[in-house]
């Protein structure tokens, strides 16, 4: 019974496993231009023949994928029903409406601060990245593109804006599941969080004053002839809102993500079988649910952002996140992930150590698994017991799962959350990565406020 359960796993394989991971994905995705699938495959071909020869039965390795993928299906589900509600805000007006409207007030000159902005204001009060970017991001990334803004630049301010929002959210899981992690009230949690995010978030705002100059070439007249396409196109009215104003509803009333897609979707369905209720356009509704809207304004540029949507739009990255938590599950069942984190929590003697271990272990199981929930809820359970051993402040643990699990899983181009961004947004995995600041410098962040706090406390 004893050898059952000790990892067969030994601290230098895991090590090794986890440079081929990061060397074979980063490698293959970053220089080689690879689809994410391929490595990912290749490093699940690995662990399932190495696994075989440490001694596993099928049976356990079986075991270890489907457990892999298992947290992964609502998310899958979620993933096919924010395909379903793009192509309804688009067929319904929703998204060109705001287009219009964000062309009318926005500027060029402060585009990218706007995005950041806007997208932190949504997120509060929605509660959910996915939400916030399967919809001002759309919106903001086609604006940005008729401005002539890189859409790397838009993407990075939009995922910086939601992940943020994210952090701070009341309504956001990944900020209840925290606090739950540290068995702490929500409120606390917050309030530590906060102490991260404003810094974080004011240099956020100063990187993306600077990168605003790359707007400086937009065409007045060019965008003056798309609005005019969208609006003889498209139903621009408030009344094309009204989705939007049934999803922050839902989002208030603490709905799940899942009714709160569908009632979005379905109103959206029901706003354009009013305004179109010839049987051919309304015959068009499953094909818009199945494979997306088709955007026929007749100018390429709009045609290409407004042509997305869809259930088969989203079959690339639910593809992808299924072989990336098959490959996850195996690292957990092979223990080469606990080896990993156990060791790093050994490693421990001080406060300040006990953040960058924490902060470590989150970004390790973010690269490795690539799941957001597992890179709090691991390194949360494994680091706990120090943090009351050591007299560290519970808030300082949810706060650094909060900003090294939670909002780190986005620049992770394998992750469920960096999936869903390229999936979604249409880029190429790692265009948006060096411009999505708040998840990037985050985890520093708060390590660094992490240490200054405790160093004050030592010296009063």
């Amino acid at each position: 019974m004893e050898l059952e359960t000790k990892p067969r796993t030994t601290l230098l394989e895991s090590v090794l496993i986890l440079f081929f991971l990061i060397g074979c994905l980063g490698s293959c995705i970053i220089i080689g231009h690879m689809p994410p699938h391929v490595p990912i495959l290749m490093v699940f071909v690995f662990l399932c023949f190495w696994g075989k020869w440490k001694g596993y039965s099928w049976d356990e390795i079986h075991k270890g994928i489907s457990e892999g993928i298992s947290p992964g299906i609502v998310p899958l589900i979620i993933f096919m029903l924010i395909g379903v509600l793009v192509s309804s805000l688009i067929a319904a007006g929703t998204i060109p409406t705001i287009v219009v409207y964000g062309c009318e007030i926005l500027s060029a000159n402060h585009f990218l601060v706007m995005s950041f902005l806007i997208c932190l204001v949504v997120g509060i009060t929605v509660g959910s990245s996915f939400t916030t970017i399967s919809t001002m991001g759309i919106v903001l990334m086609t604006i940005g593109t008729l401005m002539g803004i890189r859409p790397e630049y838009v993407a990075g301010a939009v995922i910086s804006g939601a992940f943020c929002a994210n952090n701070l959210s009341p309504l956001a899981d990944t900020a209840n599941l925290c606090a739950a992690i540290g068995d702490i009230e929500l409120t606390t949690h917050l309030k530590s969080v906060f102490k991260t995010a404003l810094p974080t978030a004011i240099i956020c705002i100063a990187a993306y004053t600077f990168l605003d100059g790359g707007a400086a070439n937009m065409d007045e007249g060019l965008i003056d002839g798309m609005v005019g396409a969208l609006k003889g196109a498209f139903l621009i009215s408030p009344v094309a809102l009204l989705p939007i104003v049934v999803i922050l509803v839902c989002s208030w009333r603490r709905l799940p993500a899942i009714p709160t897609l569908l009632l979005g979707a379905i109103t959206a369905f029901g706003i354009y079988g009013i305004y179109h209720p010839s049987t051919d356009q309304l015959m068009l509704i499953p094909q818009y649910v199945m494979t997306g809207y088709v955007s026929n304004v007749g100018i390429e540029t709009v045609d290409t952002l407004l042509s997305r949507g869809g259930i088969m739009s989203m079959m690339g990255a639910a593809s992808m996140i299924i072989l990336a938590l098959a490959m996850g599950g195996l690292l957990v069942k092979l223990e080469v992930v606990n080896t990993l984190v156990t060791h790093l929590s050994h490693l421990v003697t001080s406060g300040t150590k006990l953040v960058i271990s924490t902060a470590l272990g989150s970004l390790l199981i973010n690269f490795s698994v690539g799941e957001q929930y597992l890179s709090i809820i691991l390194p949360g359970s494994t680091f706990k017991s120090l943090y009351k051993k050591l007299n560290v402040d519970m808030p300082v643990l949810t706060r650094t799962l909060a900003d090294s699990g939670s909002a780190f899983n986005a620049v992770v181009p394998w992750g469920v959350s960096g999936t869903f961004i390229v999936g979604t947004l249409g880029l190429r995995s790692t265009a948006y990565v060096l411009y999505s600041f708040y998840p990037l410098l985050t985890p520093i962040v708060t390590i660094v406020v992490s240490a200054l706090t405790m160093g004050k406390k030592k010296a009063a």
